[in-house]
């Protein structure tokens, strides 16, 4: 055999075997795109995916540096490594073999063509959170079920519905997001952005924001203690949801009426400042008409 980095040539696989002269074998260095790092060698092998060698010698073969990746093998120059797509990279990570490895940036997610592939880091739009891959809403919306994003033939996100009171606001791709109508506002429906908030007409109960109604309201006063605090937004309006739907059953109204419920703080740290703990609540008190009902969480 031959010490690293070299090859057998020629090698008897090569040769005619009728005139094959072993004295007339000796030992090469590995070519441009080749490497072998054994301690001892018969012959080179084309340098791995995300490696290339753009020389012939005993040097193994060189990493494809960060933010380039490389899917073939046996490449013999560095231009062979191909840069990631704009707006992405692969978080300082060399020797990467597929495109794959290339994250987009933390304020973008990334749309995938549904029938070339190409891939492409969108901008996060306004109303949501990115983290380089995937979206969400912002302020927890996603908890209330009532939002929806789809992807289009190339990969990239369209709001289609809102919560309700919340106006569908979708003019440009980057300043997609649900936008509350505010205190004393509705809008008829919160999947049609060509609708605008509008002010509740005197007499009239546009709960949440929604369309303007008179059907039966059951509310109360939330009393807080035994009830874990939320961690986050997204859970503290997983928890009201819980509550309304609690207190709908308990009245017997169902969906027939609707449960006013109004949390008590905002914030982890405005709840452990009014509750002085990390435990609340556990019985609501509603009415209606003359009957009462008691709600246990």
């Amino acid at each position: 055999g031959c010490p690293s980095g070299y090859s057998i040539a020629p090698r008897v696989d090569d040769a005619d075997t009728a005139v094959f002269d072993a004295t007339l074998q000796k030992c090469e260095p590995c070519l441009s795109g080749e490497e072998c790092t054994a301690q001892v060698c018969s012959m080179c092998s084309p340098c791995k995916p995300g490696h290339y060698k753009s020389f012939a010698g005993v040097e193994a073969c060189e990493t494809c540096p960060p933010n380039t990746y490389l899917e073939r093998e046996g490449a013999s120059d560095v231009s062979f490594c191909r840069p990631c797509p704009a707006m992405s990279s692969t978080r300082q990570l060399s020797a990467q073999t597929s495109i794959v490895a290339c994250l987009c940036d933390s304020d973008r997610y990334l749309a995938v063509h549904s029938r070339t592939g190409e891939r492409n880091c969108a901008v996060c739009p306004r109303g949501a959170l990115c983290d380089g891959v995937n979206l969400w809403t912002r302020d927890g919306l996603d908890a209330t079920g009532e939002v929806t994003w789809e992807r289009d033939s190339n990969g990239y996100f369209l709001l289609r519905s809102c919560p309700r009171g919340y106006k569908m606001q979708t003019s440009t791709a980057d300043s997609q997001e649900c936008e509350p109508c505010g205190q004393g506002m509705f809008i008829l429906a919160s999947n049609d952005s060509s609708l605008s908030c509008q002010t509740c007409p005197p007499g009239m109960l546009c709960l949440d924001g929604g369309p303007p109604t008179t059907q039966p309201v059951v509310s109360g006063n939330l009393l807080l203690s035994g009830l874990v605090v939320p961690d986050n937004a997204t859970t503290m309006l997983a928890v009201k949801t819980q509550i309304q739907e609690a207190i709908l059953e308990a009245s017997g109204l169902g969906s027939e009426a609707y449960a006013a419920v109004s949390m008590p703080c905002l914030s982890v740290e405005e709840c452990r400042l009014l509750l002085g703990s990390r435990r609340a609540g556990a019985v609501e008190r509603i009415r209606r008409s003359s009957e009462e009902f008691q709600v246990k969480f």
